[in-house]
């Protein structure tokens, strides 16, 4: 009996841990006014037939929580898969070796069917999406940092809930460094809705503390001040010009 609510005690101590987001802080503030290009994420364990719904859940949940901070990349990127590729993975993955090994720094990766390293796609891209977004009639920018992120499913417990994981990483373009990053543990039932879920919060997660360093474009609320007119006193009788004055009695 005793052993039964120790392992139950245990349990809910690790699920009560789940969600619990494990940080390193950005690194120092972009900057001013300056957009995060947000990427889709690399997903793992999860069927074909899911993937699209998974992307899309946590994609959309950190650009709606980013609001006008965050754009996502497929504005423009049509133009620019042919020359990059596979891109936002191999990001991602320099990104999860900097951050497993507690590093700011990215490690350049060779790329030998395209002839390149990461870094010089990390310093071709930001001039490329600038002319991508002249070429729609959009505001011309220079892209200084990137989010990519991942999530990894695992397979069921023996209570049949499924436990994965969560990573994003803002990368700072110009100095080739990890600028932050997260991880979130998550753990629901073997149900995709419930998942979903799970993923819709985690974008929040991710979106709130990147806020004070990619502040809302939206323009400044226009304060319009109307001066004081004091309001006239009630109007008095006029007498008609020419007309007589009443007699004294």
């Amino acid at each position: 009996m005793r052993s039964g609510i120790r392992i139950l005690i245990t349990l809910m101590l690790l699920v009560a841990g789940c969600g619990r987001p494990a940080i390193l802080p950005m690194e120092k503030a972009p900057a001013r006014g300056q957009k995060l290009i947000v990427f889709a994420p690399v997903v793992r364990g999860f069927p074909e037939r899911d993937q699209a719904t998974v992307s899309g859940a946590l994609t959309g949940s950190i650009l709606t929580h980013l609001g006008s901070a965050g754009q996502s990349y497929q504005v423009g990127w049509g133009s620019l898969e042919a020359d990059f590729g596979d891109f936002s993975a191999r990001l991602f993955q320099a990104s999860f070796d900097a951050y497993s090994t507690k590093t700011r720094k990215l490690k350049d990766i060779e790329i030998p069917e395209r002839d390149t390293t990461l870094f010089r796609e990390l310093d071709a891209i930001g001039g490329r999406l600038a002319v991508a977004f002249k070429a729609l009639h959009l505001p011309v920018w220079t892209p200084t940092h990137l989010l990519v992120t991942g999530v990894e499913r695992f397979a069921p417990d023996f209570l049949s809930s499924r436990h994965f994981r969560v990573f994003a990483f803002v990368v700072d373009r110009e100095n080739h460094t990890l600028a932050f990053g997260i991880r979130i543990d998550l753990e629901t039932s073997d149900n995709l809705y419930r998942q979903v879920e799970s993923l819709l919060r985690a974008g929040k997660t991710i979106a709130n503390p990147l806020a004070p360093w990619f502040p809302s474009q939206l323009p400044p609320v226009v304060k319009v001040r109307v001066p004081y007119t004091p309001e006239p006193g009630p109007k008095t009788a006029v007498e008609a010009p020419g007309t007589p004055e009443s007699p004294e009695e």
